[in-house]
C-alpha cells in the first residue's frame, strides 16, 4: 500500500524543496535574517541533537487582495526531524475568519474545524524538509491590511516546535532606484550601479526584500557576494540577491556596494533589467506555487562578504516600479559610411540604382533586443526621377516611398542596408527618367537612431550622392513619319506633288510632238 503523504512529501522534497531551502539560507548567511524570517530561530542540525525543529516560517505571509488574487498564496515552511519517521503537524487557523480561507489541502493532511493536521514521513535526520499543507486566498469583505496569526506545531516522538506567521491581506508596494551611471563605460568593466530600495505601499515588509537583476548583451554576471547567487540557463541568467532587513512604509536602503554584473566587451548598447520584491509575496520569483514540482535552474552561490545595506532617505523622487529598459553604454564608436552607385540610363526608361550604408568600428550597433533599428536609410531620387519600386522580403516591400516616388525610407534591417554596394550588395531601387535635368543628383543618408548614437568619429561621411547619368530618347527602329500625323500628311503632300509633276511632263512631251497622225 503506497502512503501517499510520503509519496506527496517526497516529491516535495525532490523538486519544491530547492527553491524554498536555497532562498532561507541566503536569507540566514545576512546578519539580521534569522530574526526576521524564522519565528523559532533556526539552528544547525549537530546544535540540537534529537529534536524536532519548525524552521523557515516567514514573519508575514501575503494573500493577494480581493480582485487582484489571480493566484493563491501557500502556506509553507521547513520540519527538521529528529529522526527518520513521521512528524504529526498541526496548523490552528481559527483567527483567520475574516481575513482569509483555506483551499486545496494537501493529500498529507486533514481538517477539522479550524484546525489542520498533517502526518509526513521524512527520511533525512536533520536536514529540512518543505512543508506547503494548503493555499491561503483572501476572505470576503477582507481588505489590504487586514491581518491575522497562524500556529503551527511540529511533533515526534515527544520532541516539539512551535512558530507562528502573520497572514496580511496585501503585498508591500516595493520600488526601485538607481545610482551610477550606466553610460561610456570601459569594455569589460565592472557596473558601477547601486540599486536603492523603497516601500511605497502600506504594508511593511517584515520577510526582507530582495532584488532580480537580469543582464543581456553578452554582459557577464558574477556572485560576488555571500547574499547573492546566479541562477538560470547560461544564456539567459539573473543575480538574485536576498536581504533579511525589513522595509517599513516608507522606508528606503541602498546597496553598499555595486551588483556584481560586468560589461559587454563589444556592444555599445546592453539591456538590464533590475526588479525588487517582498520575499514570501506573489512577485518573489523564488516562488510560483504553479511551478514548483519543477526542476529548479542550476544555481551558483556568491562567496565573499554579503551585500550591505545604507540608507537611502535622501533619493527621494528618484524610484520606479523596474528598470527593466534601463540601457548600458559602452565607450566604443561604429562608423556609419554611406555608398551609392550611380544610375544611368536614358528619358523613359526605368533603371536600377544601388545605396547602402558601410558600418565599421571598434563596437557591435546591435539592438535586436529592444527590436529597433540601429539607424534608417533615406534615399532621395534625382530630379526628373521617381523611386517606382524597391527591395522587398516574399513580395513585401521592406522601405516606405513618399511624397510621390521622390524619397524612400528603409530601416537598417532591410535587406542590403548594411552592406554597401560592393559585390552586388546593398539595396536595390528602380528609377524612373521622366526627364533630363542637367546636374540632377539624389542622395542617400544615414538617420542613426537618437536614443543609440553609434558615437560615429565621421559624420561627414553619413551621406553621399547618387550621380544620374542621361541621355536624350533612343531613337526608335521604326520610322513613325510613315504611319500618320505630320509625317502622314508630308507623305501624301509629296505623292501629290509627284503626280501633278508627272502629268505636266506628260503633256509636256504631248505638245512637243504634235496631233498623232499629222
Amino acid at each position: 500500500m503506497v502512503d501517499k503523504g510520503a509519496v506527496s512529501f517526497a516529491a516535495g522534497v525532490a523538486k519544491g524543496a530547492a527553491r524554498a531551502v536555497a532562498l532561507a539560507a541566503l536569507i540566514l548567511a545576512v546578519a539580521g535574517a534569522t530574526a526576521v524570517m524564522v519565528a523559532v530561530p533556526s539552528a544547525r542540525a549537530d546544535d540540537h541533537p534529537g529534536q524536532v525543529r519548525v524552521e523557515d516560517l516567514p514573519a508575514d505571509t501575503y494573500v493577494p487582495e480581493p480582485g487582484n488574487d489571480e493566484r493563491s498564496m501557500d502556506l509553507a515552511f521547513s520540519v527538521v526531524p529528529k529522526r527518520a519517521g513521521r512528524v504529526t503537524v498541526v496548523i490552528d487557523t481559527s483567527r483567520l475568519a475574516g481575513v482569509a480561507t483555506v483551499r486545496r489541502l494537501s493529500d498529507s493532511c486533514r481538517r477539522e474545524g479550524a484546525r489542520v493536521t498533517c502526518s509526513y514521513r521524512v527520511w533525512n535526520i536533520g536536514q529540512p524538509s518543505t512543508v506547503r499543507p494548503f493555499r491561503l486566498r483572501p476572505a470576503e469583505g477582507s481588505t489590504r491590511g487586514d491581518h491575522a496569526r497562524v500556529t503551527v506545531r511540529a511533533s515526534q516522538d515527544g520532541s516539539a516546535a512551535a512558530g507562528s506567521t502573520a497572514v496580511i491581506v496585501g503585498v508591500p508596494k516595493l520600488t526601485v532606484g538607481g545610482r551610477g551611471s550606466l553610460k561610456r563605460l570601459r569594455p569589460g568593466a565592472p557596473l558601477p550601479l547601486r540599486v536603492a530600495v523603497r516601500n511605497e505601499g502600506g504594508i511593511p515588509a517584515r520577510n526582507g526584500f530582495g532584488i532580480a537583476v537580469g543582464a543581456g548583451g553578452d554582459q557577464r554576471i558574477t556572485p560576488r557576494y555571500r547574499n547573492c547567487r546566479k541562477e538560470g540557463p547560461d544564456l539567459d541568467p539573473e543575480l538574485r540577491c536576498v536581504f533579511g532587513r525589513s522595509l517599513k512604509p516608507g522606508q528606503s536602503a541602498a546597496t553598499d556596494g555595486p551588483l556584481g554584473v560586468t560589461a559587454s566587451k563589444r556592444r555599445l548598447y546592453s539591456d538590464l533589467s533590475i526588479t525588487v520584491y517582498a520575499l514570501g509575496s506573489p512577485d518573489d520569483p523564488a516562488y510560483d506555487p504553479d511551478e514548483r514540482d519543477e526542476e529548479p535552474y542550476p544555481t551558483t552561490p556568491g562567496k565573499g562578504r554579503p551585500l550591505g545595506l545604507t540608507d537611502a532617505s535622501a533619493d527621494r523622487g528618484r524610484f520606479r516600479e523596474s528598470l527593466s529598459e534601463a540601457t548600458v553604454g559602452l565607450d566604443r564608436h561604429v562608423d556609419l559610411d554611406a555608398v551609392a552607385r550611380p544610375a544611368r540610363g536614358r528619358v523613359g526608361e526605368t533603371v536600377p540604382v544601388r545605396v547602402g550604408v558601410r558600418a565599421r568600428g571598434n563596437g557591435d550597433l546591435d539592438l535586436s533586443y529592444w527590436d529597433q533599428s540601429a539607424w534608417s536609410v533615406r534615399f532621395t531620387a534625382p530630379r526628373g526621377t521617381r523611386i517606382v519600386g524597391g527591395p522587398e522580403d516574399d513580395g513585401q516591400p521592406l522601405c516606405t516611398i513618399r511624397h510621390g516616388g521622390t524619397v524612400a525610407m528603409c530601416p537598417e534591417s532591410a535587406e542590403g542596408a548594411a552592406s554597401g554596394p560592393g559585390a552586388g550588395a546593398g539595396m536595390g531601387f528602380r528609377l524612373h527618367i521622366d526627364k533630363k535635368v542637367h546636374g540632377a543628383r539624389g542622395r542617400v543618408e544615414v538617420v542613426p537612431n537618437p536614443d543609440f548614437p553609434p558615437h560615429d568619429p565621421r559624420p561627414a561621411n553619413d551621406s553621399a550622392p547618387v550621380a544620374l547619368e542621361t541621355t536624350a530618347a533612343a531613337e526608335p527602329d521604326t520610322r513613325p513619319w510613315l504611319y500618320g500625323g505630320t509625317g502622314g500628311a508630308l507623305v501624301l503632300a509629296l505623292g501629290v506633288l509627284y503626280a501633278v509633276r508627272c502629268r505636266t511632263r506628260a503633256r509636256t512631251e504631248s505638245v512637243r510632238q504634235g496631233p498623232v497622225g499629222t
